[in-house]
């Protein structure tokens, strides 16, 4: 019987040594290059649900902790006040509805929301998708967008008819 696909022999040049390797021997590391590299992805896509939780619940905290602050200034408490925001990173503090009337779903009436800023180029789609948003009171506006990178410093101020949240 003539010899095996596997029981054939390869023969390598390495730095002037000679060096076998059997047809079997390449398919296991083939094999095993493509299992490794199978577990790495495994490993990164785990990792990447368990970050994105972590700041879903940062942004929540973060987002409850500015409304109280917003609502102690409506009540008069203080007519201005500052705010740190610090979490989480890459994400951007928005409100809606926008001039344009637009509002993501997850707010009824007047909101504000931190949403990831990653995939999505629409700022409705990017709350709705993986945003965390609060209804307020009243109308608030957000100056430019404030994307947060490090903590950022706010000021709150409440005017007639809004309240006004810009970078110090």
């Amino acid at each position: 019987m003539g010899t095996t696909f596997f029981a054939k022999k390869m023969k390598l040049n390495l730095s002037g040594k000679k060096a076998e390797l059997t047809s079997e021997e390449t398919v296991k590391l083939i094999l095993a290059a493509i299992g490794i590299a199978v577990l790495l992805g495994l490993a990164a896509g785990i990792y990447s649900i368990l970050t994105q939780k972590h700041k879903s619940e940062q942004a929540e905290s973060s987002i409850n902790e500015l409304s109280l602050k917003i609502q102690s200034v409506l009540e008069n408490e203080e007519l201005q006040a500052t705010f740190l925001l610090e979490s989480p990173d890459s994400w951007k503090l928005s409100a809606w509805p926008d001039k344009k009337g637009a509002k993501p779903g997850k707010c009824i009436g007047y909101c504000i929301c931190m949403c990831s800023s990653s995939l999505f180029r629409n700022a409705v789609e990017e709350c709705d998708a993986k945003g965390v948003c609060k209804e307020t009171p009243k109308y608030v506006e957000v100056s430019e967008g404030i994307k947060i990178r490090g903590p950022v410093s706010l000021k709150i101020l409440s005017k007639k008819d809004r309240i006004l949240i810009s970078k110090l």
